[in-house]
């Protein structure tokens, strides 16, 4: 077998130790990952030799496979086939390591575990550099592959018992900041260690995030933990309850049943009004989230006055209580709602809202608003919970995991959402949401990776359209257009598809964020201020996209020293390393400029101002042309 993972790369054989160059190993693996097999010389050439001219790249190409072709009659195997014209492997060549994880199924025992973990030994080509093309590479095939190996092997690790631990200690050593290896590390340890070793396990996780990268567990992860008995102070305060519940077995959105209050004696018919307005404008609201479904007014309606006659109740998971109580004499009503879970009866959250009759016309849509938003809010809680405590993942489920990777703008977390998002799909393929967020993951990696690798773009607009084709009212479908538009440096379109979003959900904070991105980039820079202030009122807790749109805005309203606050500030500043050292450098602290130009430059060395100046879509071409002056003075090349 040919060993491509890990070190060192190697042939079995039963001869001699007899050593081939790295490029060999380079060689087959991308003729398998790259060529599907087979490939022309002048490609493989290119690739292997990226910095030479194509006539030295094809020579040196010629001695390697001179080099192998005396190998492979003296050790009597065939790694490669090759003629004058191209390069190849067909099934008479030695398998790889790499070709059986392509091939493998998920461990179904711990034997096959075994073997599986045999195939993998680490990295691709684990040590190798070669040139900064195919080490870029190399490394996002290497994210692949160990994701691969993870979702092979992890889902039976968990429960393969001590056997398995070895594994999952080598995967927690590599991966020390990975959620999934450690989810299944804690079940492992649960099941095959006394308690005390299951809570030492998770404290030593936590410890870890907060020294390494300055972060707690996820929420997700925190409510697993304590459903395996540690850390009672993570105990949610209904995990009982909510545990009883039956299993999900249908992959769909949740539904919800919104029951309009009773009119009791009829004593004030505007107030009757105002509830049954208040309840139309929350049932509105939470459907226009489109991440969950709701049990049509009508039928509610009906099922409020006992009238569905002999028509079967419709079936929901959650069911949302409303009633008006009456002036007291004081002036004052107070409108009461609670959440309860159908399956176990569970009340999740109860509010009231008082108001006189005077004060609704001013109130009615904060109230309305409030309400969708804790209702929102508490599903989203209790669908996660549900998962954690053991059920199977939902659309939806998917849909909030996904979300959560969202909180920071890097590649690996990038990556993870768009895994989650595809997810929810499998489960939903007409999930509209989940449509618009596979999309915008795609046009963040083309931000991210710095490259004009238009296919990305390209795929975000097709996904946005789709997204838009399932559902017309949902505003992400025309939000992702907007991103796509505007990297792709279509800014009249960009700013039109953002303001179609706008307009279906003016008070989506999220459709705010990307309406001030277009308005950042097509040169209306108090505009954009106006809107991601109104965006942080509605998330005053956002992600680290907000903080970069908010950081890009001051830049060009030449506050520097807030646009360094808000980089600053990122739970992940790293992507946005170049502004934070030029916003440093102009405001003359030239330390924090220097950290941070050196930090950049060390992820991104290829890294040019007249590349950036070629991607970045800018309409005032003065601005453009003060931010590239500005980084070459912050000291990039």
């Amino acid at each position: 077998m040919i060993r491509l993972f890990g070190p060192p790369h190697s042939v079995d054989t039963d001869a001699s130790s007899e050593r081939l160059p790295d490029k060999v190993f380079a060689l087959i693996s991308l003729i398998v990952l790259r060529f599907q097999g087979a490939a022309s010389r002048g490609p493989l050439a290119e690739a292997l030799w990226e910095d030479r001219d194509t006539d030295a790249a094809r020579a040196n190409l010629r001695y390697v496979l001179s080099q192998l072709k005396g190998w492979q009659e003296r050790h009597r195997l065939t790694l490669l086939k090759w003629d004058a014209s191209r390069v190849w492997r067909d099934e008479n060549c030695v398998p790889s390591d790499l070709d059986q994880l392509l091939a493998a199924e998920p461990a179904s025992d711990s034997e096959r575990l075994q073997e599986l973990t045999n195939l993998y030994r680490g990295d691709l080509l684990e040590g190798c550099n070669f040139g900064p093309m195919l080490d870029g590479w190399l490394g996002a095939k290497r994210e692949e592959l160990r994701d691969h190996f993870l979702d092979l092997v992890l889902p039976i690790s968990g429960m393969a018992g001590s056997r398995a631990l070895p594994l999952l200690r080598r995967l927690s050593a590599d991966l020390p900041e990975d959620e999934r290896v450690e989810r299944a590390l804690l079940l492992n340890i649960s099941l095959t260690k006394p308690m005390r070793a299951t809570e030492q396990e998770f404290r030593r996780f936590s410890d870890t995030l907060r020294r390494e990268i300055g972060s707690e567990p996820s929420l997700e992860l925190r409510m697993f933990a304590s459903s395996l008995g540690t850390t009672p102070e993570l105990r949610p305060a209904s995990q009982s309850q909510i545990a009883t519940g039956p299993m999900r077995k249908k992959p769909n959105l949740p539904r919800l049943l919104i029951l309009p209050p009773i009119t009791d004696d009829g004593r004030n018919r505007t107030a009757d009004r105002v509830a049954a307005s208040l309840v139309d404008d929350v049932t509105f609201g939470l459907c226009r989230l489109r991440s969950f479904s709701v049990i049509a007014p009508h039928t509610a309606r009906m099922i409020s006055r006992g009238a569905l006659n002999h028509s079967p109740p419709p079936q929901a998971d959650y069911v949302l209580f409303t009633r008006l109580l009456p002036d007291a004499g004081d002036g004052e009503y107070r409108f009461g709602f609670s959440l309860a879970r159908s399956d176990t009866s569970e009340v999740l959250v109860g509010d009231q809202l008082r108001f006189t009759l005077e004060q609704l016309p001013a109130r009615h849509a904060d109230l309305s608003r409030l309400v969708t938003s804790i209702v929102a809010s508490e599903i989203e809680k209790t669908e996660l919970a549900a998962f954690r405590l053991g059920n199977d993942p939902t659309a939806y489920v998917y849909y909030l995991l996904g979300q959560e990777r969202l909180r920071m703008v890097d590649l690996p977390d990038l990556r993870a959402a768009r895994r989650a998002f595809r997810h929810a799909l499998s489960a939903e393929p007409k999930f509209a949401p989940a449509m618009s967020m596979v999309a915008r993951t795609l046009s963040l990696e083309w931000l991210v990776i710095d490259r004009g690798d238009d296919s990305l773009l390209a795929e975000a607009s097709r996904l946005a359209r789709r997204a838009i084709e399932e559902d017309p009212l949902d505003p992400s479908g025309y939000r992702e257009l907007g991103n796509a538009a505007l990297y792709s440096h279509d800014l009249e379109a960009s700013l039109e598809y953002s303001t179609e979003a706008r307009a279906r959900a003016p008070h989506h904070a999220d459709v705010l964020l990307d309406h001030a991105d277009s308005l950042v980039h097509y040169g209306r820079y108090l505009d954009a201020k106006t809107a991601m202030d109104e965006a942080f009122e509605l998330n005053p807790l956002a992600p680290d996209e907000y903080r970069w749109v908010a950081a890009t805005v001051r830049f060009f309203l030449r506050d520097f020293q807030g646009a360094l606050d808000y980089g600053l500030s990122m739970e992940n500043p790293d992507p946005f390393g170049r502004q934070i050292a030029t916003s440093a450098h102009l405001i003359g602290d030239l330390d924090t400029a220097k950290y941070w130009r050196e930090r950049t430059m060390e992820r991104h060395p290829d890294f040019r101002v007249a590349d950036w100046g070629k991607i970045v879509p800018l309409r005032n071409a003065a601005d453009k042309q003060f931010v590239e002056d500005a980084m070459r003075s912050a000291g990039f090349p």
